[in-house]
């Protein structure tokens, strides 16, 4: 199967828009999505907002993921959530690195790799 890569989206920043019984979310360019109907759905209010701020998010997001890994020793328990177990002392960093692929259409599964050389190379390791 080949990985199908979009790394573009419509440029932020987005604002959430209630219009009518409507919450939708507008874009710079003009355009604007329908989240869904808020009579109904209140917390079709709270999606819109969420939505909204997305572009701001990848953001962060990639700022956090530029970072090495800061496990000593590197990555220890980063494997495990990687793979998609729950790992309760996992780094923020490589959370944010998959995160980042997610958001970017990208595999996941080279991750941890690049977490661990990262933080081999930030403490003086090497392979």
């Amino acid at each position: 199967m080949t990985e199908q890569k979009d790394n573009t989206h419509t440029p932020g920043p987005w604002v959430t828009e209630l219009r009518g019984m409507d919450a939708r979310v507008r874009c710079p360019d003009g355009r604007s999505f329908f989240v869904g109907d808020i009579i109904y759905h209140e917390d079709n209010k709270a999606n819109a907002r969420l939505i909204a701020i997305a572009p701001e998010m990848l953001n962060v997001l990639r700022s956090v993921a530029s970072e090495p890994c800061r496990r000593v020793p590197p990555a220890a328990d980063c494997e495990t959530w990687l793979v998609g177990h729950p790992s309760a002392g996992r780094c923020v960093r490589c959370e944010a690195r998959v995160l980042l692929a997610k958001a970017e259409g990208r595999s996941t599964d080279a991750l941890f790799n690049l977490a661990v050389q990262q933080a081999r190379d930030a403490f003086g390791g090497g392979k």
